[in-house]
């Protein structure tokens, strides 16, 4: 959900819980948006979605900058499980619990930070 606030920036939440402010970078519809975030009192991140034809779907591919090291593992699994919500919806079904997902995957990111290459999410 996407609330205007003024022209130039937006407040937001996700459905992991998180809310904070944004800025539209670029929207070039219907396959490219970017778009700054934060939270108040913390540095801001950029989050990018592309989306492109793939056979008869389509791929979506988004990808956050900014982050600290110590917050890849987390912010992997949480796109992740954002990311299958997207998928429940567009279904036609709905999404299970974020967080209990986030939590199934978190170990497995974890790992993937620290380089052990058999994990898998």
């Amino acid at each position: 959900m996407i609330r205007r606030v003024r022209p130039s920036c937006a407040r937001a939440r996700f459905t992991s819980g998180w809310s904070g402010s944004g800025t539209v970078e670029t929207c070039d519809a219907p396959g490219h948006l970017r778009v700054r975030t934060w939270e108040e009192g913390s540095e801001p991140t950029t989050i990018e979605a592309v989306l492109t034809p793939d056979g008869a779907g389509t791929r979506l591919v988004i990808e956050e900058r900014g982050l600290p090291l110590a917050e890849y593992a987390d912010h992997g699994a949480g796109w992740q499980a954002h990311a299958e919500d997207l998928e429940a919806l567009v279904a036609g079904g709905e999404p299970g619990s974020w967080l209990d997902r986030w939590r199934e995957l978190s170990s497995a990111y974890s790992a993937l930070a620290r380089g052990e290459n058999d994990a898998t999410p």
